[in-house]
């Protein structure tokens, strides 16, 4: 086995990769899984974005990076309140297929246990009409569609997530070891990578250039929310209320987009380099 070199690409992935779990979720019992008094802060939150489930009568989160999806996640309140489970446990009974898909996590995943504690869960947005003109319906607008083409792109691209662990090997030392997912989260072995078709290869290629163009318009809805905030400021009673109503549907659909859109990108450039790797060997 030949020592890794992309350094950078696991100091980036070191603090986000979260191993599968086994243990069996009914096992568990949340009221005795703590984050061993670790400090939580702003810069501890993560996104997560996956589906709500119901499995063995329980509330039960799969998320969408595949390292996770083994036996999926239990979800605990970060502040020790009710995570409000029955609300969501009713959506899904409800729901047309018995899950919700594309819901947004910010919260902490449990050092030791398949827990997230929870700070805020959200189910995407419908899309909204624009009740203003301006700089707060263009952000809207550009919000929404920009959130529509981050799922499409997630959905679309092939290989879905990588998985990075710093292993210690008897002759090497330390070493990073990589695992590739394609889009049904199933492992792709070295071999496999190696024999992909350049029309896989052209599918990454076009995708990483679509997730570029989208991250220049992400970039692009900040200047936008800027605009709005000053626009309102200036508005009259009517039209204030009108504007506000805009600007604070876009700030949810940009979030969306902020918690989604980055980790896809560097998913698929960590991708790449990967395949590219192995291809050259």
């Amino acid at each position: 086995m030949k020592k890794l070199l992309f350094i950078s690409i696991a100091y980036f992935f070191a603090g986000n990769i979260l191993l599968a779990q086994t243990k069996n979720l009914s096992e568990i019992n949340l009221n005795e899984v703590n984050l061993d008094k670790e400090f939580i802060n702003d810069n501890s939150l993560e996104n997560f974005s996956g589906e709500f489930k119901i499995q063995d009568g329980q509330l039960v989160f799969i998320p969408n990076d595949c390292s996770m999806r083994d036996t999926g996640m239990l979800l605990k309140d970060l502040d020790g309140g009710d995570f409000k489970t029955k609300k969501w446990l009713k959506k899904i009974e409800k729901s047309e297929n018995k899950t919700v898909n594309q819901v947004l996590i910010v919260g902490v995943k449990s050092p030791d246990a398949p827990v997230i504690f929870v700070k805020k869960a959200n189910i995407p947005l419908k899309s909204v009409k624009t009740w203003s003109s301006g700089s707060a319906s263009l952000y809207l607008t550009s919000a929404q569609e920009l959130y529509q083409s981050t799922i499409k792109l997630r959905e679309d691209f092939n290989l879905f997530s990588v998985s990075i662990e710093e292993v210690e090997d008897a002759t090497l030392g330390k070493i990073t070891e990589y695992t590739l997912y394609d889009s049904k989260c199933n492992k792709l072995s070295p071999d496999e990578i190696k024999k992909m078709s350049d029309k896989e290869l052209n599918g990454l290629n076009n995708s990483l250039k679509i997730g570029g163009d989208l991250l220049l318009k992400q970039a692009a809805l900040t200047g936008l929310a800027a605009l709005s905030t000053n626009e309102i400021a200036n508005a009259g009673m009517f039209d204030k209320a009108l504007m506000g109503k805009d600007a604070l549907s876009a700030g949810i659909f940009q979030a969306a987009i902020i918690a989604q859109l980055p980790k896809i990108v560097k998913n698929l450039e960590a991708s790449k380099k990967y395949i590219e790797q192995l291809r050259g060997e």
